[in-house]
C-alpha cells in the first residue's frame, strides 16, 4: 500500500441510478496506473469500528485528469449514505494506489474487457488512458447492465467509438423492459457465445474481468 494523503471530497455527481461518483482532491504528486484503486477512509461515528470507515474503491479517473475519481453503487451502510450526502467540508483519508489490474506493456494479443455494473470503474480509467495515448487497438469491452438507466458511464464510453478505429463496445442489457427509453442492443448476460459473436479468435485474447463475484 502506497503513502497516506488526507483529502477534500470536492463533489458528488450522479453516474448512473443509484450509483454516485465522487471527486476527491488530488495530493500533490500522487501517481498511478490505469486500473489501480485506492482506500478511502471517513470520519465518520468514532464507537464504529474502524473497518466499517474504510472501502476500498477502483480509481474510475485517468492519470492524466486532474482530480481522483471514484464511483460507487448507493447502498445502506453508514459509509455510503454519509457520500450520499457528502457534507461541502467533509475530508477523508486515502492510501495506495495498489493493485495490479493494469494492462501489460506491450501487448501483442488483443485484449477483451468484461465488466458488470461498477465493475466498470477500472476500465473507464484504462480506456481513457488509452483513448488519450492513442493506444486502443484491438480493444473489445463487454459491458452489462440491468438497463441503460443504470450503466455508469454508458454515453461516454460509447463516444470513443467513433474516433478509435479498433475500439468496440458491446453494451448488454438484462432487464431493458424496466428502461424507459426502450433498448435495442444486446440482452443477457454475457455469455461464451455473445463473446463469440464478436471476437474472432477467443482463445487468442487476453482477458480482464470485473463486477460482482457471481458473474466474475
Amino acid at each position: 500500500m502506497g503513502a497516506s494523503h488526507v483529502v477534500k471530497l470536492k463533489r458528488r455527481e450522479a453516474a448512473a441510478e443509484e450509483t454516485v461518483s465522487i471527486y476527491l482532491e488530488r495530493p500533490e504528486g500522487f501517481g498511478f496506473q490505469a486500473g489501480q484503486c485506492i482506500d478511502l477512509s471517513l470520519a465518520l461515528d468514532p464507537d464504529l469500528d474502524p473497518k466499517e470507515s474504510t472501502r476500498t474503491f477502483s480509481i474510475a479517473s485517468a492519470p492524466f485528469e486532474k482530480d481522483l475519481m471514484v464511483t460507487t453503487c448507493l447502498r445502506d451502510s453508514t459509509f455510503k449514505q454519509t457520500l450520499r450526502e457528502l457534507p461541502s467540508t467533509l475530508t477523508g483519508t486515502i492510501e495506495g494506489p495498489c493493485g495490479s489490474f493494469t494492462l501489460r506493456e506491450n501487448q501483442s494479443r488483443p485484449l477483451v474487457l468484461i465488466a458488470e455494473g461498477v465493475g466498470i470503474t477500472p476500465f473507464r480509467s484504462i480506456l481513457k488512458q488509452a483513448e488519450r495515448h492513442s493506444s486502443l487497438d484491438d480493444v473489445d469491452l463487454f459491458y452489462a447492465n440491468r438497463n441503460p438507466e443504470s450503466a455508469a458511464f454508458l454515453e461516454e464510453l460509447s463516444g470513443i467509438e467513433p474516433d478509435s478505429g479498433k475500439f468496440r463496445l458491446v453494451a448488454a442489457m438484462t432487464g431493458p423492459g424496466a428502461s424507459e427509453g426502450g433498448w435495442r442492443g444486446e440482452t443477457g448476460r454475457i455469455d461464451a457465445e455473445m463473446l463469440a459473436r464478436y471476437v474472432v479468435d477467443p482463445a487468442a485474447a487476453t482477458y480482464y474481468i470485473a463486477g460482482p463475484p457471481a458473474m466474475v
